[in-house]
């Protein structure tokens, strides 16, 4: 079966025309805090986090918590589980009017890891849909651009081993500034065993229409001891 772009729903937005900012789309897009609990997180970031130094801020105790809200540059994010995950939300705006929205939901187990990224398209009529992430993301060039162009047998099957092919060890990183996405492995490199398999730590990636592409020359190369 031939994949959908997207997938459309509606949704009720109580917002008086397309003037909306990252907190309207962090009360508007699904995510497993229902929409009282971001109220309240709002609240608390706007009456007690705000007021801290960005670089001074620290969780008390386990409860979900908002790091940042920049609306100036539309970009959230939110620590949860008790620092042992976090989502990041950033849009960006269409020449024709529309709005990208992305959702970046990830985790902390032995290493960093994405548990989902989602993309949305907002459009002016406040018809929100949801885009399929494995059609935007390039996994096959993002791989390409980390990884080394030649592997033997024996590395082939090491990085198997590791998850190195598979689209769950890419993470990615919303941008607060700018407007590239960065993606990287985000395994655990204690012992600096991710340089025989790498050629660079990260990629960038940018729009194209309604998909992501590899950024070329945006590499970060690694360096080696």
């Amino acid at each position: 079966m031939k994949k959908t772009l997207a997938l459309i729903f509606t949704c009720l937005i109580s917002i008086q025309g397309f003037s909306i900012d990252i907190v309207d789309i962090f009360y508007l897009i699904p995510t497993n805090i229902d929409l009282e609990s971001k109220k309240e997180l709002v609240d608390f970031y706007n009456q007690e986090t705000s007021k801290i130094k960005e670089s001074e801020r620290k969780r008390t105790d386990c409860k979900d918590l908002i790091n940042v809200i920049d609306k100036s540059n539309g970009f959230l994010s939110l620590s949860i589980h008790c620092g042992d995950g976090g989502i990041e939300i950033c849009y960006w705006n269409r020449e024709s009017g529309d709005k990208i929205i992305a959702l970046n939901q990830f985790g902390y187990a032995t290493s960093k890891f994405t548990q989902t990224i989602d993309f949305y398209l907002l459009k002016e009529d406040s018809v929100l849909t949801k885009l399929d992430s494995d059609i935007i993301v390039p996994y096959e060039e993002i791989r390409t651009e980390l990884l080394k162009s030649e592997f033997n047998a024996k590395l082939t099957k090491e990085a198997k081993q590791h998850g190195l092919f598979d689209n769950e060890a890419i993470v990615f990183e919303l941008p607060r500034f700018g407007k590239v996405i960065k993606a990287s492995y985000g395994l655990d490199n204690s012992g600096n065993w991710l340089a025989k398999f790498l050629d660079n730590k990260t990629c960038e990636l940018n729009w194209t229409d309604l998909k992501l592409e590899v950024k070329n020359n945006a590499t970060q190369h690694l360096e080696y001891n």
